[in-house]
C-alpha cells in the first residue's frame, strides 16, 4: 500500500474551475491505496454529496485534469504536509 496526496487543481481558468463553486466541498485528501487510480476512486467516493450535479461535467478527483494525485514519501523537506480548510 502506498498513501497519495489528492489535491485541487488551482492553475485552472475560472470556466473550466470545477472547484469555483459556492458550496462546501473537499479541497484534498490523503488516502491509503494500491495505486493511483484507486486512490482517485476512493476519493472521488468520500467527496459525494447528495447533489451530483454539483461534479458537471465529471467528478473532478478522477480527473488528473482538475486534481493532482502524488505518492506520499516519506523523504523530503520539512514541511506542513496536510492542512485543508474550507467553510462556505
Amino acid at each position: 500500500m502506498k498513501l497519495w496526496i489528492l489535491k485541487q487543481n488551482d492553475k485552472l481558468e475560472r470556466d473550466d474551475d470545477p472547484w469555483f463553486i459556492p458550496e462546501d466541498k473537499f479541497v484534498s485528501f490523503v488516502v491509503r491505496a494500491e495505486s493511483e487510480s484507486i486512490a482517485r476512486m476512493l476519493a472521488a467516493k468520500e467527496a459525494k454529496s447528495g447533489d451530483e450535479s454539483m461534479w458537471k461535467p465529471c467528478n473532478p478527483w478522477l480527473s488528473p485534469k482538475y486534481s493532482t494525485c502524488n505518492e506520499l514519501i516519506v523523504s523530503g523537506i520539512s514541511e506542513v504536509v496536510m492542512s485543508s480548510f474550507h467553510c462556505g
